[in-house]
């Protein structure tokens, strides 16, 4: 086909339909590649929380730089106040420490891939927990609504 100038254009929407998926199967692709990894340094006899302390570090290092600049280019100063802090703090060691804790005790406990299969239960337990904690109210009426959207 030609476009206007004259050149061809090439239909990349098939190649584009298909760029989420490509991008989802490499994601569990790697996944499932450091959750071989860590069985086997596991095996080895290497402290979880070691693990965890090296796992933990590295995603700072990469994920302070982006943080920076990408709040710097919204113009967002936020002051870090005490409370703020501590609400850090408390995420940071039940949102990442103890659940990265409890799978590197699963996945010694088993095998990488039923690791790697039971990974994708966190956000139904994730969900389940905030209707416990009363973070998230599913009313009954707004269930039936998704069931008849389905």
């Amino acid at each position: 086909m030609k476009n206007e100038r004259g050149s061809i254009n090439f239909q990349m929407s098939g190649c584009q339909k298909w760029k989420p998926v490509v991008v989802i199967l490499a994601v569990y692709f790697v996944m499932a590649v450091l959750n071989f990894l860590f069985k086997k340094i596991l095996d080895k006899g290497k402290s979880h929380l070691v693990i965890i302390t090296y796992r933990l570090t590295t995603a700072a290092i990469f994920l302070m730089p982006v943080a920076y600049f990408h709040e710097r280019r919204r113009g967002v100063n936020v002051k870090l106040t005490t409370p703020i802090l501590c609400y850090l703090f408390l995420s940071a060691l039940i949102g990442a420490t103890l659940t990265q804790y409890l799978f590197l005790i699963g996945i010694q406990c088993t095998s990488a891939a039923f690791a790697s299969a039971f990974i994708n239960m966190t956000p139904v337990f994730t969900f389940l927990l905030a209707i416990l904690l009363g973070f998230s109210q599913a009313r009954e009426c707004e269930l039936e609504k998704h069931k008849k959207d389905s």
